[in-house]
């Protein structure tokens, strides 16, 4: 079982939308996943708002999630591939319902990176795949093919929100970056082939 967060930069990019979305109707006869999806420029909206408004921190978390189901029912629109409120296989998972109640912290510093591990807690699924926009983790202008997430806290990158790396620590998880605007480096790493990506493990 995989869960793949589908990074909210990716909504702008139709083209690699639907290959993506092509390659994941495919794989879905052979594998299991959960689709994340981030909330992109919907809940870059709610933290302006609570940065110019003082919002709420609850309000403004909660209103960051149900950015995530908004982004969520948009990927509908380019697959066959349903949406679900619940943690079913091989859907479209809109966290709203399920996270309103869960318990975790409230935090504007925890995003669907952060929450994509939660839900893999969840589901028992060992990997997580990061769709962004970015080939992975950078310093000095190298990519990292693997780090560990207590070599990643002293980089401090941006790539990442900041909880990310205390959830993959927390629940020992494995998490891979891979830039989604070249679907088919999602395709070579399901197929298990050689790759651009960088791995951060616990």
């Amino acid at each position: 079982m995989f869960v793949i967060k589908f990074g909210g930069s990716l909504s702008k990019n139709p083209k690699a939308i639907r290959k993506i979305f092509e390659i994941l109707e495919e794989i879905s006869l052979n594998h299991k996943f959960i689709i994340l999806p981030g909330g992109g420029e919907f809940a870059d909206l709610v933290l302006k708002y609570y940065e110019s408004h003082n919002l709420n921190l609850k309000i403004s978390h909660n209103a960051c999630i149900l950015a995530m189901d908004i982004v969520g029912m948009l990927l509908s629109n380019f697959t066959k591939i349903k949406t679900s409120y619940e943690l079913k296989e091989n859907t479209i998972f809109l966290p709203s319902r399920l996270l309103s109640d869960s318990g975790m912290e409230i935090s504007n510093e925890i995003t669907s990176d952060s929450i994509a591990v939660y839900i893999a807690s969840k589901v028992n699924a060992e990997t997580i795949i990061l769709l962004k926009s970015v080939d992975g983790i950078f310093v000095d202008k190298d990519l990292y093919n693997e780090i560990s997430a207590k070599e990643l806290e002293k980089i401090k990158s941006n790539v990442i929100d900041f909880a990310f790396l205390k959830f993959i620590q927390r629940y020992k998880k494995t998490a891979y970056i891979i830039n989604g605007n070249f679907p088919e480096r999602l395709k070579n790493f399901i197929e298990k082939k050689e790759g651009i990506h960088t791995k951060i493990y616990f």
